[in-house]
């Protein structure tokens, strides 16, 4: 807590790392580096872990969308509608114009995807 700037105001490391592991994963899927898309799963999953015993929903959510658009991009549909489903959970009654930008881009992606006979 003390690394983090005082003009940042108020957040909880679990939030920080939350952060941390979204930034992980745009690095993640700009490079396409199987060792970053692991390593921004890892700390992806690490977040929602920390960030489910505060009170920072939108950040959870937030994070959570990133999880699914990571499992989408690494083709895993499955593993992605299951955080898009925890998003839209915590997502209620929360206003975040990002936040619902994110959930209806994952729903478009996850409903335009080719079926497995495709």
């Amino acid at each position: 807590p003390d690394a983090v700037p005082a003009w940042l105001g108020g957040w909880q490391p679990a939030h920080t790392r939350a952060v941390c592991a979204q930034a992980a994963t745009t690095l993640a899927l700009t490079t396409g580096d199987d060792h970053h898309l692991a390593d921004a799963c890892d700390r992806l999953t690490r977040a929602v872990d920390d960030l489910a015993t505060t009170s920072r929903h939108r950040a959870l959510a937030l994070t959570q969308t990133r999880l699914a658009a990571l499992h989408l991009h690494t083709g895993d549909p499955d593993h992605a509608a299951h955080w898009l489903q925890q998003a839209q959970t915590h997502a209620t009654d929360l206003r975040s114009a990002r936040l619902d930008h994110a959930l209806t881009t994952l729903h478009t992606r996850l409903e335009g995807r080719p079926g497995p006979d495709a």
